[in-house]
C-alpha cells in the first residue's frame, strides 16, 4: 500500500475560448493498492480551486473517484495506463461524472541535477463525460478534451518528486464546434509513503 498527496498549479491560455485564461490549484489525496508489479487499484480525491479570465473568484471543484493503473517496463522506459473513474463536483453546476485514460512514458535518467535524476516523460490523457445539459462548456460533447504532457521529473528523494510539464489541451470549441488547442504549464510535487 502507498498513500500521499500532491499539489499542482496550472496557468494557461486558448485563443477560441472564452475565458482565454485560465490558473488552477489541484491537492489530490490518495491511496493505491499496487498487488503486482503490473497493476494498482485505488482511490483519490483531487480538491482543485480553478479561476479563468472572466470570472475573478476562485471556485471549488471537488473530484472523489477510484483508479486502476498498468505497469510495464521495456529498456529502461516505464509505461503506465490508468483508467480513473470520478465524479466532478463543479461549485454552481450540477456534479456529472467522468471516465479519463492517462498512457504515460517515462525515458531512462537523462542528466542529474545536484545529485537527483531527471527523466522526460510524455503523456496522452482523454476524457470522456457523462454529459449534463445545464453544463455551458463543449456542448455537451461526450468526448471533452483531450491532453498531451511533455515533462521532466524529478526524484528529489524515495518519498518526494517534482514534475514540471507543458501540455497541450484539445478543446471543444463552445462557438465554432471545431477543436482548439489550450497552451498549460504547470507543476506537481508528490509525497508518498
Amino acid at each position: 500500500f502507498s498513500a500521499g498527496v500532491s499539489e499542482e498549479s496550472r496557468i494557461g491560455v486558448n485563443q477560441d475560448e472564452n475565458p482565454k485564461k485560465l490558473d488552477e490549484f489541484h491537492t489530490t489525496t490518495f491511496v493505491d493498492w499496487r498487488f503486482s508489479r503490473l497493476m494498482s487499484i485505488g482511490i483519490q480525491d483531487d480538491m482543485v480551486l480553478l479561476r479563468n479570465g472572466s470570472d475573478a473568484r476562485y471556485r471549488r471543484d471537488n473530484r472523489p473517484g477510484v483508479n486502476v493503473a498498468l505497469f510495464e517496463s521495456f529498456y529502461g522506459v516505464d509505461f503506465m495506463n490508468r483508467s480513473r473513474f470520478i465524479m466532478r463536483d463543479l461549485e454552481d453546476e450540477r456534479p456529472y461524472f467522468r471516465y479519463r485514460n492517462l498512457t504515460r512514458a517515462t525515458l531512462p535518467e537523462i542528466f542529474q541535477v545536484l545529485e537527483h535524476p531527471v527523466r522526460p516523460y510524455i503523456s496522452y490523457e482523454w476524457y470522456y463525460d457523462e454529459g449534463s445539459k445545464d453544463r455551458k462548456i463543449r456542448k455537451n460533447d461526450k468526448f471533452g478534451q483531450f491532453w498531451t504532457d511533455f515533462g521532466l521529473q524529478v526524484s528529489l528523494c524515495k518519498d518526494v518528486s517534482l514534475s514540471l510539464f507543458y501540455r497541450i489541451v484539445e478543446i471543444k470549441s463552445t462557438s465554432s464546434h471545431d477543436w482548439s488547442p489550450g497552451h498549460v504549464v504547470g507543476c506537481t510535487v508528490g509525497i508518498s509513503f
